[in-house]
């Protein structure tokens, strides 16, 4: 990484100026999670979108990390109290549906936090807040590991590949045993992090100059994934396919989405559409809790417009997302304090 290059991701960190480029992928990636919940699998927008919106919400959290800047306590205003926050209300739905028979089981899946349901338990899952969970953890987690990192001189390719093997073993291990408080989730996220953290180390821009090759391998590895039919869930711990190449899939079209969206910076920087849409990922925490709450009234994936025939799913989708934005808008234009958090 440059100076200029570290000079303006400091900035970011520091929540001066912040770079577009990665507000930007942000909104990417929480419009996909959106859309990507309108679908049942089997979809293939719901498999291409599952290749990249949450492994690329982890590595970018790992290009902004610092190790020596890390606020446990910043942390949990920011991820853990709106977690609460989305199991309060969604106690207060199940309270008014299902009374006190279902509290225990509510409770439970507060405290496991898995997206999806828990089978050696039977626990159902608390649904996308999960990933608010997950972030806080892999983060103390990730930084616990680098500070100790920190005392010896590791290669950071090497340590990319050890947080790999943490990642495929503890996603191999959910299917005995999943862990509480997201601890499962949080461990297969680990080389997201690590990844991001690696593109923030090394020469970025150098790297962005002689990318082709670099970039074609990983572009490769994602589109062989989609036609395979690999489909690699975080949050539910569900693959299909070669966990291993779900794995590597998943890591190679982050970072080909890290490497395009850093290429165009200044376009970026050029156009209000894009300044409008980088507020999107900016406040994409808002967006997310937004999406929690309106996904807790209506099932998109039971949602058709027969008339429209094939393009019902297309239909679909674009009305969630309108619907979502629309939402965040009227929270921005009412309340304007909440949006000013960002993910």
């Amino acid at each position: 990484m440059t100076i200029i290059e570290q000079l303006q991701l400091d900035r970011y960190l520091a929540v001066g100026k912040r770079l577009i480029w990665i507000d930007m992928a942000k909104a990417l990636a929480i419009l996909s999670v959106v859309v990507g919940h309108t679908y049942l699998y089997g979809n293939p927008i719901l498999s291409f979108v599952m290749s990249f919106h949450i492994p690329l919400f982890f590595v970018l959290s790992g290009y902004t990390f610092n190790v020596q800047k890390f606020n446990k306590a910043k942390l949990v205003k920011r991820i853990v109290f709106p977690y609460i926050s989305i199991c309060v209300f969604l106690g207060i739905l199940s309270l008014i549906h299902n009374g006190s028979n279902g509290l225990v089981s509510f409770l439970l899946s507060v405290v496991w936090g898995s997206g999806g349901t828990v089978d050696c338990f039977d626990i159902p899952g608390i649904g996308l807040a999960w990933f608010l969970l997950a972030l806080y953890f892999s983060k103390v987690i990730f930084a616990n590991i680098e500070a100790f990192f920190l005392n010896f001189s590791i290669n950071c390719f090497l340590k990319l590949l050890l947080y790999i093997i943490i990642s495929y073993l503890s996603f191999l291990g959910s299917s005995y045993l999943v862990l509480p408080f997201a601890l499962s989730q949080a461990l297969v996220s680990l080389p997201y992090l690590c990844l991001g953290q690696l593109c923030r180390e090394i020469d970025f821009s150098e790297l962005k100059r002689t990318k082709f090759p670099v970039i074609f391998i990983a572009l490769t590895i994602w589109v062989i994934g989609l036609y395979k039919g690999v489909f690699f869930s975080i949050g539910n711990l569900f693959h299909v396919g070669s966990l291993a190449f779900g794995l590597l899939m998943t890591l190679s079209s982050s970072f080909v989405l890290l490497l395009f969206f850093s290429s165009f910076e200044r376009v970026f920087s050029l156009s209000k559409l894009f300044t409008l849409i980088s507020e999107l990922g900016k406040n994409s925490l808002l967006l997310l809790c937004l999406h929690q709450v309106e996904s807790a009234f209506i099932n998109w994936s039971t949602v058709e417009f027969i008339s429209l025939g094939v393009f019902s799913f297309l239909v679909s989708g674009v009305i969630h997302l309108m619907l979502v934005v629309s939402m965040y808008v009227l929270i921005r234009l009412s309340a304007p304090a909440l949006s000013r958090t960002g993910l």
